[in-house]
Parts: C-alpha cells; structure tokens; sequence
C-alpha cells in the first residue's frame, strides 16, 4: 500500500469547516460556468436532451468523468477509486454480517426453513457488487493513474468476482455450510484489502471499526474530499475563461453547498431538482 502521496492536500481543499447552506438551487446561467446535480442513472435517458439544452445557451456539456481543464480530470482518479474500494469494504462487511445470521439458522435445527430462505436471501442481495467492482477496474486502467493504486486495488476486483462465482454454490442449497464457511474467508480477505487500502491513503485510520455501520463515515469523507476537488478545478477552469454545464452527483451538489471553499464569481452550482425544472420548462417551449 502506499498512494498516499497521489492525494490531493487537505489545506488546499481547505473542506473541514462548514460555511452554512449554499443555495444550490440557482437556474443554469449562460456565461457561467455551471456545476449541475444529476442521478447518474436518469441522466443517460436524458442526455441528448440536456446536450441541446446546453447548446441553447452557448454552453459546453460535461457529464462526470468527462470533465477535463489544463490536462487535470475535474475528478481526482484516486478518490474515485477510493470511493469504489470504501463501496466494496462496506458491502463486504455487511454481507458477513448476515452471513453469520444464515450460518447460525443452518446449525439451529429449529429454524424454519422459510426464516433460513429469507437470510440466505438477504445475504445474497448484500453481497459486493460486480459493477462496482468493474467500476473500479475501469478507474484504474485511466492514463496517470499511479501503478501503486492499481497494485492495490485490482485484488479487491478479483476476490469480488470470484464471491459472486460462489454465488450458484450458495443457491444450490446442498453443500451450503462449506460454501458458506469459503464465502465467508474470501469477504474477510476483501475487507482486510480494503481497510488496508483506505488507511494507507489516509483516511479511516479513526473511523473504521467493527460493525455494519463502520464505513458509512469513511464513504462520506471520501464523497466529501471528491467534492471540494471538483469544485476546486471548476474554479480553475471558470477563471480561465471555461464556460458549461458540468453535470455531477446530486450529493456532491449538497456536499459543495456547505463547504467552507466558496465558488468562484463565474461558477454557478445548481441542484438536480432545479435543473430538472429548467430543462422540463425549456423543452414545452421548444415545442409549442
């Protein structure tokens, strides 16, 4: 472990204090530089749509990861792949919960086997996710990323997608204790990765702890860093004369609302529900 040093400082973001609530709410300006909340998911059915909305008003369009000014993403690669890492250590975690709640009905002879059904279900649906995991693949294979973090973090794809291959051993039902008890030792080894991973990069060292809810805080400050980062370069680009729609997750939008770092006199933040409204309005009247 050891990227520690491919962060981006602390005292630069300066994101520890909190300067109240930001309106986040402002319609998209043209001549602005304009950072825009969206569910990632809704926003590719949109997208065509937005990419017109934006050309209406002589503005570039950006969606997340696309964003780039003076050779640097407008998302730090690193805390994304941090992001995707605190993902997998929390769903492992809380999959090895449950696991022991199945384990514990497996060895009680008076468990009903509906109740046995239910946790084994639960647990199936808990287990880490595949396209986080492939998410996070993808981060690493990004030009400049630091072969330290891919090092790094490529075991924790690996010991994902072989959890989800024992997924069928864990449906079958016959031969469900040894399944179990492998299932059990893979999750235990992604966890390990993962805090190892996030404590080498400085986070967590005073968060993580046992329990299901050990890595929410983790996932927060991470978010949060993400934020400032890409509200930071939105300033840099702004500055330089960079005019657009940057369309980001919602929650970032929430998180830069309440960051000390203000925006620049050329950076506009709008949230999703705002620009949802825009949009909806400047579509009927483009068609009336």
């Amino acid at each position: 472990m050891g990227a520690h040093g491919h962060l981006p400082g602390r005292a630069l973001l300066g994101l520890q204090a909190l300067a109240g609530n930001r309106a986040v709410q402002r319609a998209v300006t043209e001549g602005k530089f304009n950072i825009v909340g969206e569910n990632h998911d809704k926003t590719n059915r949109w997208e065509t749509f937005e990419k017109d909305f934006a050309k209406s008003k002589g503005l570039d369009y950006w969606r997340e990861n696309k964003f780039k000014h003076g050779g640097k993403r407008g998302d730090h690669p690193v805390l994304i792949a941090l992001q995707m890492v605190s993902f997998l250590g929390d769903h492992a975690t809380v999959s090895r919960a449950r696991l022991t709640t199945v384990t514990q009905s497996l060895s009680d002879p008076a468990t009903d086997a509906t109740v046995l059904r239910a946790r084994l279900g639960a647990l199936l649906n808990a287990l880490p996710s595949v396209p986080v995991a492939m998410s996070l693949y993808k981060v690493c294979q990004r030009k400049g990323m630091p072969k330290v973090v891919v090092q790094d973090c490529l075991p924790l794809v690996r010991l994902t997608n072989v959890v989800h291959a024992l997924r069928p051993r864990l449906v079958a039902g016959s031969g469900l204790a040894e399944a179990l008890h492998e299932v059990d030792g893979m999750l235990a080894g992604l966890i390990s990765e993962a805090e190892s991973i996030i404590r080498a990069n400085g986070f967590g060292s005073d968060l993580l702890a046992e329990g299901h809810d050990a890595w929410r805080p983790v996932i927060a400050q991470i978010s949060w860093q993400r934020a400032g980062y890409m509200l930071n370069r939105a300033n840099k680009a702004a500055a330089a004369g960079v005019r657009g729609i940057w369309k980001v997750g919602d929650d970032h939008v929430t998180e830069m609302g309440a960051m000390a770092l203000d925006p620049g006199p050329d950076v506009e933040i709008t949230g999703r529900k705002e620009f949802s409204r825009q949009l909806k309005e400047w579509r009927r009247r483009s068609v009336s």
